[in-house]
């Protein structure tokens, strides 16, 4: 019989959470490879402007699932039984939502495509949002995979569909040379991701399911959540839009480029909050113990060894990383790659969803109420006294001022670690200043 800690924390469960942060890091570190070779082969193939317009389709693609996010993944994670009626009406729901995504995104086009003065997004936009449909009808059992912390096969899923679009994408840019091959690629992933959730799932395939009982249920739980993803969309897409209206499409492409590489990095932070921190939480119940906050500890231990030093290296030579590896059209993106880099040190010092394991969803909008505020003002004096460079300092000073709440949230559930965040910022301060005065012995 397996050993038990009196609070949740057996045996079993232990093995699992090690290997599903081991399984994690992996699916981390082969994704951001895959994004970094895609984007570093494409702006080869493309130019900027390219970018620049995907950037404002992802935005408002982004836009759409947000403002509509109904909790549906993280209700299946936090229903500890899931019967096949709820599983099939939460499939049906997924369904509904991604045909009325389309129909929208074909409403929007054309203001868009007038707002920003580019006929193309009049086309684009449409076509992007037929992935929405696509993903729609994927299966409900990886939500069951993330539940249950068997992350091999979810690597399994996104790596091959990535890998799928990829190669869609090089090979399309190839032959046009035109943005319609990032289209074409995003479209190729989103079917591979979609038709691999049915080659891993054992159980039947999804059926037509309307249960309001099941619906009522979980109304609760998402308004919260659909509530605080809009405002998370202002503080993560929003600033590609509002970017895009003061700045040329070119620009704009400049900072999608830096932007992606430091989003590859971020998403290794959110997986294992995803992944294995919010099932973590789901299963340990409500109570916080010392040993839980020691597991919590361990946990943000490998994420900020995983996080912290790339994003180090790349606050002090981002702008020479930029320069070696592109072409001097896309130069001007290095110095927006070191500011994104070192607003987003704080990521280190997030202790992950546990707000939504214990149901109490309004705090996400809360803190993304607070970051609105601070997002929106901050772009508009650092727009207005230095322009563009201004506009992404703002964007990364409201990722540095989100540690304040961070603390708050913590408090409340008794996991603040604050030795562990005087860790993390107090050995970034170190090695940026050391990396900084690197440059200046070396002169360059």
């Amino acid at each position: 019989m397996s050993e038990t800690y009196g609070d949740g924390w057996g045996e079993g469960l232990k093995r699992r959470v090690v290997l599903a942060s081991a399984w994690a890091i992996a699916t981390s570190i082969v994704g951001q490879g895959i994004r970094f070779a895609s984007i570093l082969i494409l702006s080869r193939l493309l130019f900027p402007e390219a970018f620049g317009m995907m950037a404002l389709v992802a935005a408002v693609m982004s836009g759409l699932e947000m403002f509509s996010d109904l909790g549906i993944g993280l209700s299946v994670v936090r229903n500890r039984e899931p019967t096949r009626r709820f599983l099939d009406t939460m499939w049906s729901l997924q369904v509904v939502r991604g045909w009325v995504l389309w129909a929208i995104s074909v409403v929007l086009a054309y203001p868009v495509a007038r707002w920003y003065w580019e006929p193309m997004l009049f086309y684009l936009i449409p076509a992007a949002g037929v992935t929405n449909i696509v993903r729609g009808y994927a299966h409900p059992y990886r939500f069951t995979l993330n539940r249950e912390l068997k992350l091999r096969e979810l690597f399994h899923l996104e790596v091959g569909s990535q890998i799928v679009g990829f190669v869609v994408s090089a090979i399309a840019a190839y032959e046009m040379r035109s943005v319609w091959a990032l289209v074409i690629g995003g479209f190729a992933n989103a079917f591979a991701w979609s038709l691999l959730t049915y080659w891993l799932a054992p159980e039947p395939r999804s059926r037509w399911c309307w249960d309001r009982d099941v619906l009522r249920d979980i109304s609760g739980f998402s308004r919260w959540i659909m509530l605080s993803t809009v405002l998370s969309f202002v503080t993560n897409q929003g600033n590609s839009l509002i970017l895009g209206s003061f700045a040329n499409i070119a620009t704009l492409g400049l900072y999608s480029i830096a932007n992606s590489i430091v989003g590859a990095m971020l998403r290794f932070d959110n997986l294992l909050a995803t992944g294995v921190l919010f099932p973590l939480y789901v299963q340990i119940g409500h109570e916080t113990t010392p040993l839980l906050k020691r597991r919590i500890a361990k946990i943000r231990l490998a994420r900020m060894a995983a996080l912290l030093p790339p994003m180090w290296a790349l606050t002090c030579f981002g702008d020479w990383f930029v320069g070696l590896l592109w072409d001097p059209r896309y130069h001007d993106a290095g110095v927006m790659l070191q500011i994104l880099c070192a607003g987003n040190l704080v990521a280190a010092c997030d202790a992950g969803p546990l707000y939504l394991a214990r149901g109490e969803s309004w705090i996400g909008f809360m803190f993304g109420g607070v970051k609105t505020a601070v997002l929106l003002s901050a772009m508009a004096v650092g727009g207005h006294y230095f322009g563009v460079i201004g506009l992404v300092s703002g964007i990364a000073i409201c990722q540095a001022i989100d540690y304040p709440v961070l603390v708050w949230v913590q408090r409340r559930y008794g996991v603040w670690l604050p030795w562990l965040d005087a860790l993390a910022l107090g050995s970034s301060a170190t090695f940026i200043a050391l990396g900084f005065l690197l440059r200046w012995w070396l002169q360059f």
